[in-house]
This record gives C-alpha cells, sequence and structure tokens, in this order.
C-alpha cells in the first residue's frame, strides 16, 4: 500500500464535507494540471505502471476535461483524452457511455473506483485512483482555504507569495476586469447597430448617475436620442428642458422659481413636438446621499456637457492624459445651481462643476473601458494601452475592500490597482475560486 493511501487521510474527510460536487472535481483538475501527486510511481487499479508524457490541454468546455493527453501505460504510449470523476460511477451518471465525444478516454482518472467502467466494445477503460497518490499536507491547505470565514481565503498565507507572483496575477485582474465591462458595451453596441456615439454616450450617462441613479440616467439618455440633442446643442434652455422634462422632474404642480417654471414651459411645447414621454420621477434616488450628488444637479451637469461637446466619443478616445479629461467634463452650468441642489430650495453657495472623484469615476467607468473595447474592437492595442495608462494616472478609489487590502499588505497606488483588486475579491476571493487564482495555486504548489 502507498504511503499516501491512508484510509482516513485529511484528504478523505475533505471530500465527503458539505461542499460543492464543482469545486471537488476542480481540485482534481488541479492536481492533474499541474501534476500534484507522486507521478513517479503510479498505477492503475489494475496495477499497470503509468507515465504522463503529455496531460493534456485543459478544457473548459463540453467533452472530456484534458484533450490530446499522452500516456504511457504498461509502456505503450497512448494519445487520447483524460476524463476524471470523484467517484467513477459518474460516468454513466453524467450520461459519457452514450456520448461518442468520450470514446477517446485514454485514461479515467477518479478519486475512488466504486464501479469498473468500460467501453461499448466491453474493454475496461484504465483508470489511475489519485486518492492512492497525494500529499496529505496540500489537501490540508486547500481545506483550509476553502473553509475558512477569513476575509479573503489565503489571508494568513498570501505572504508567502511572492511579489512577482502576485503583481503578474494582479495585472490580468485588471486585464479581466477591463474585459468584462467589454462585454457590456459589446453587447449595447449590437443593439445600436454598431453606433459607437450613441452607445458610449448612454454609458457616459450611466457613469454622471453614479451608483444610485445610473439606471434612470440609462433611461433618460435611451429616452433622447443623440439625433434630438444635437438639434438643441446651441440652446442650453432648450436642451436643460430636454433633460430636466425627460427625467419627469419638472412634474410638480406648484414650482415657484423662475429657472423651472421656464423649463417647463420649454419642455411642454417640445414634448408634444417630439411625442415624449417622461419618466417617472420616483425613479430618482435623493435620500442618503450627498446633495453634490443629487439627480438634479447632475443631470444639469450632462445637460451643460452635451451642449458644449460634440462627437465625444471620439473627442474622449483621442485623449491621453487625465487632465483633457477633467477639462471636457468640467463645464458651467446654469447659474442658478450655485446656491440650489434642488428646485425651488435654497441651499450654501457650492461649486456646480463636478468634482474629482467624479471625474475619476466617469473615466474608470465609462472612458477607460470604452477605450479598452474599441481597441479590441479595431484590434489596435495603442487604445487598449491608453484606456490603462489613465488608470494609471488616476488616484486609487477609496472605499473599505481597498482598506482591507493594504491592511494585508498590498500596495495600490492607482486606479489600475484598485480596479485589479475590487475584481479580485468579488469574483475569486467571494467565490472561493482559489483554484483558478495564481495566488491560489502558488500556495498549493509550495
Amino acid at each position: 500500500m502507498h504511503k499516501y493511501n491512508q484510509k482516513h487521510s485529511t484528504f478523505d474527510s475533505l471530500f465527503y464535507m458539505k461542499n460543492t460536487k464543482a469545486v471537488k472535481e476542480k481540485f482534481l483538475h488541479f492536481l492533474w494540471r499541474y501534476r500534484r501527486f507522486d507521478v513517479l510511481n503510479i498505477r492503475t487499479s489494475e496495477n499497470l505502471s503509468v507515465e504522463i508524457i503529455d496531460a493534456g490541454e485543459y478544457n473548459t468546455h463540453a467533452g472530456p476535461d484534458f484533450l490530446h493527453a499522452k500516456i504511457k501505460i504498461d509502456g505503450m504510449m497512448w494519445v487520447g483524452n483524460v476524463e476524471m470523476h470523484v467517484r467513477a460511477s459518474e460516468w454513466t451518471a453524467h450520461g459519457h457511455n452514450i456520448d461518442k465525444a468520450y470514446n477517446n478516454v485514454i485514461l479515467h482518472v477518479v478519486y475512488e473506483e466504486d464501479v469498473i467502467i468500460r467501453r461499448n466494445d466491453g474493454e475496461r477503460i484504465p483508470c489511475l485512483i489519485i486518492k492512492n497518490y497525494l500529499r496529505e499536507d496540500l489537501s490540508g491547505i486547500y481545506e483550509q482555504l476553502l473553509h475558512n470565514a477569513l476575509w479573503i481565503p489565503c489571508q494568513n498565507l498570501i505572504e508567502s507569495v511572492s511579489e512577482i507572483s502576485k503583481n503578474s496575477w494582479w495585472q490580468r485582474m485588471l486585464i479581466e476586469r477591463m474585459e468584462q465591462k467589454t462585454e457590456r458595451i459589446t453587447a449595447d453596441l449590437s443593439r445600436s447597430s454598431r453606433n459607437w456615439e450613441e452607445t458610449f454616450y448612454i454609458h457616459l450617462a450611466r457613469s454622471f448617475g453614479l451608483k444610485n441613479n445610473e439606471i434612470p440616467f440609462e433611461m433618460l439618455a435611451r429616452s433622447l436620442p443623440l439625433y434630438l440633442i444635437s438639434r438643441h446643442r446651441d440652446r442650453p434652455m432648450q436642451l436643460e428642458a430636454l433633460f430636466f422634462g425627460q427625467s419627469g422632474l419638472l412634474n410638480e404642480p406648484n414650482l415657484s422659481d423662475d429657472y423651472p417654471k421656464m423649463l417647463k414651459e420649454e419642455y411642454r411645447f417640445l414634448s408634444r413636438k417630439y411625442r415624449l414621454r417622461p419618466l417617472k420621477k420616483s425613479l430618482w434616488k435623493f435620500m442618503r446621499m450627498r446633495p453634490s450628488g443629487f439627480p438634479t444637479l447632475r443631470i444639469a451637469q450632462f445637460a451643460a456637457f452635451m451642449g458644449e461637446t460634440t462627437n465625444i466619443f471620439s473627442t474622449f478616445m483621442e485623449a491621453t492624459d487625465v487632465g483633457t479629461i477633467e477639462s471636457f467634463l468640467q463645464k458651467e452650468i446654469n447659474p442658478y445651481w450655485e446656491n440650489h441642489y434642488i428646485f425651488d430650495k435654497i441651499s450654501a453657495a457650492h461649486k456646480r462643476q463636478l468634482g474629482k472623484d467624479s471625474v475619476r469615476r466617469i473615466i474608470i467607468n465609462s472612458v477607460c473601458p470604452f477605450m479598452f473595447a474599441y481597441g479590441k474592437d479595431r484590434n489596435d492595442p495603442v487604445f487598449q494601452e491608453r484606456a490603462f495608462d489613465l488608470l494609471e494616472q488616476l488616484e486609487p478609489e477609496a472605499n473599505a475592500v481597498i482598506d482591507k487590502w493594504r491592511g494585508l499588505g498590498v500596495s495600490i497606488q492607482s486606479a489600475a490597482d484598485s480596479q485589479a483588486m475590487l475584481y479580485q475579491k468579488k469574483y475569486y476571493c467571494d467565490a472561493k475560486k482559489c483554484l483558478e487564482c495564481s495566488i491560489g495555486n502558488f500556495i498549493l504548489r509550495l
């Protein structure tokens, strides 16, 4: 009996704990991909020698788990696919016995062989019982990562990972973050018949709305297409009337200030002319927000920007520094907003332009993703590099997640770093995807 084949090993307990099957099988994939078991003395359940020449290509789509593997079994070279299961009986449970895609499986790797699996012609498929060749310390580390309740699974082990490995992985996290945002842009492009200008306009509007009002801002932009905006770009009052009227925020019976009453009158005429139907004012959120983020002020800022900027997409795509983009976005708005945050209610004097934090959010959430998406669409790396350069120029976001990462000793110097770390936390650490994370792999391969 091999020294790693112990009846009550830590690894046994791991596989019988209440966790998802997907994670269990992924651990087998990890073991095979990186050969994290005793590969020198492995034998099939029929006691035939096994030599792994090439583990094969990891297959994340339908079909066997590893493709085009090269394996010597009892001295004979076999070329084909490798399939893995926690229990051998899953071969039949998953329907592989009637799926032609599995006819070329040359080795069945399992944690336990509870049944013998044969091909349709009756020939037994060679089976490797991998639990016989495992390191107990490795399974213990994996169990610790999978089941602890720390802020991130590797919180107590991350210091053991080299800086080169961490930084390389986090660069990949930034790219994945941009790829994720590109997916939405691509979907919206399809709906607009690949109109980059219109699609960018809608996404930019979402960014002006911040997190609380991004959806109503998007609805507002979709209700006022660019061709309509361009007709009134040289008439600020009409443009403001269109945005405020369509928002539904002018639907108050007793507006008293001259400015909102003028907007309401203008909108009454324009809505009849263009057959417009306003949004419900109840969509907009004011509660638990700083007044500088109120949708009324944001709409005024967006209307001023749209009134002074033509060809918004090309204008932003040509920008190479944050200062230039700030100058695009920080437009003067109607003086009414110097001492108002909402209609008919005077407030202390305040800045009317977008603040630097708001500009940063817009660049992060709209400008950079569009640069990246446009470069990918055109197969032009210049735009993609420009997107990363802009993120490097920006200060990192300030929030509890970033504070936590810093508390773990992670250096976060720019928005490029903070974007990578936010993505890492949400899509890898919270989901406990340690086997798909290079940091987790590094720890498990120590």
